[in-house]
């Protein structure tokens, strides 16, 4: 049986996650990188108020994109930039979402 998002239903690839990453944590349940993304930018400052003003799809913009990546590798992520689909974090932007401060 497989593992699903708890927020969006994506079937999400569970495991043992790095004990030293920042976020998008492997884990047993939970949500999927996209939403864990989701999860993160909205609930971090600067970027939740940074998308607030220029919108989300600015996450669809190269360097916005490379710039998650490279923040993703400082924060020793459990999942790349590959992992994510910025297109299905847009889409499914507006989904409930547990807030979690940093």
């Amino acid at each position: 049986m497989g593992v699903y998002c708890e927020r969006c239903g994506k079937e999400c690839q569970p495991g043992i996650g790095n004990p030293e990453a920042r976020l998008l944590k492997r884990a047993q349940k939970g949500l999927c990188a996209d939403c864990s993304l989701t999860q993160f930018l909205k609930s971090t400052e600067p970027f939740s108020e940074l998308l607030g003003r220029v919108g989300v799809e600015a996450l669809k913009a190269p360097g916005i994109k490379l710039s998650i990546a490279r923040l993703l590798i400082t924060g020793k992520a459990d999942a790349s930039i590959e992992d994510v689909n910025m297109d299905r974090v847009v889409a499914n932007w507006n989904l409930p979402v547990k807030l979690i401060r940093q």
